[in-house]
């Protein structure tokens, strides 16, 4: 039986011009658009293909290190097994892409696991890439003006992405215009996908009133309203992407296996929050209560879309 995976020696980048959708033209210097005429420069061994601004976050070696830490964790426990849940529904050769993939250990990892996977990122992590066996299936690109051409990936995943779209820098201030450009986001994410593929989407959750995940300091829980522009809700996931992209069916997964938490274990104290986090999101991931996944209870969630 056709497993789903690709030799990567046999794959071809489908990599197309983010201003018109145009074809490459390649040298060593980076690509040119042979229909609208812009060209795109390698930026060391990446090909730099960002329409718009980039994520304006600075360069940090021990904050690198340890979002390697967590990609493989997320990776190989939450987002592969999806993966080749995938490929068995297809029953051929599955194309995987990761929007917003951090430091790039994902990709590689799903590349490893013979898959033909590739990933965008428009922040400062691109800078550790060169180290990467996928690094040429990397690329600098905004995930509202994506550089693939329609339905070119049946999978689909992105990780806290949505909410850092349309925020002023690396803050969770919202700018005027933040739905208009989560809009982008959301339609670019279900232009790439193919029909019947499927989009994962995760993020804190607008609706559980203390933010685990985005905090000034140490392990002090962020405190925020349900009103809160910043985060998203499973409601929002649904306005974004059934009502307004036209996806067809909209689900929530169990978020137990999801997060590591390899950074808590340093300190006593953070064992004990570890402890008491894992055990929450045990709970929360009930599948004979999948309410609970979608509810105010869950701080982090994991929702699935079918286009």
């Amino acid at each position: 039986m056709n497993t789903g995976v690709i030799s990567a020696k046999t794959s071809t980048s489908p990599v197309v011009c983010p201003k018109c959708r145009g074809s490459f033209a390649f040298d060593a210097s980076g690509a040119q658009c042979q229909t609208c005429g812009q060209s795109y420069a390698y930026e060391g061994r990446t090909l730099n293909l960002l329409e718009g601004e980039p994520f304006h976050d600075e360069a940090d070696a021990a904050r690198a290190v340890a979002e390697e830490k967590k990609e493989t964790h997320t990776t190989t426990n939450f987002i592969l097994p999806l993966v080749r849940k995938a490929a068995e529904k297809h029953n051929r050769p599955i194309r995987v892409l990761s929007v917003g993939c951090g430091v790039g250990r994902d990709v590689e990892l799903i590349n490893d696991a013979g898959f033909e996977c590739y990933g965008i990122d428009c922040g400062s992590r691109y800078q550790v890439w060169s180290t990467r066996s996928a690094v040429d299936r990397l690329y600098m690109a905004s995930a509202t003006h994506m550089p693939f051409p329609d339905e070119s990936f049946d999978f689909v995943f992105s990780g806290c992405v949505l909410a850092h779209i349309g925020v002023v820098g690396d803050t969770w201030e919202t700018t005027p215009n933040y739905m208009e450009e989560r809009g982008r986001f959301c339609s670019e994410v279900t232009r790439v996908t193919r029909k019947g593929g499927q989009i994962v989407l995760s993020g804190a959750n607008r609706n559980f009133p203390f933010d685990l995940f985005h905090r000034d300091k140490g392990y002090i829980p962020r405190f925020h309203l349900p009103s809160e522009k910043f985060l998203v809700s499973y409601s929002d996931y649904r306005k974004m992407f059934v009502e307004s992209c036209g996806c067809s069916k909209l689900s929530s997964l169990p978020v137990e296996r999801y997060w590591g938490f390899n950074g808590l274990r340093k300190f006593f104290v953070g064992r004990i929050a570890e402890a008491v986090i894992k055990t929450h999101l045990r709970l929360v991931s009930s599948t004979t209560v999948p309410y609970l996944q979608r509810s105010f209870l869950n701080p982090w969630l994991v929702v699935s879309v079918e286009k």
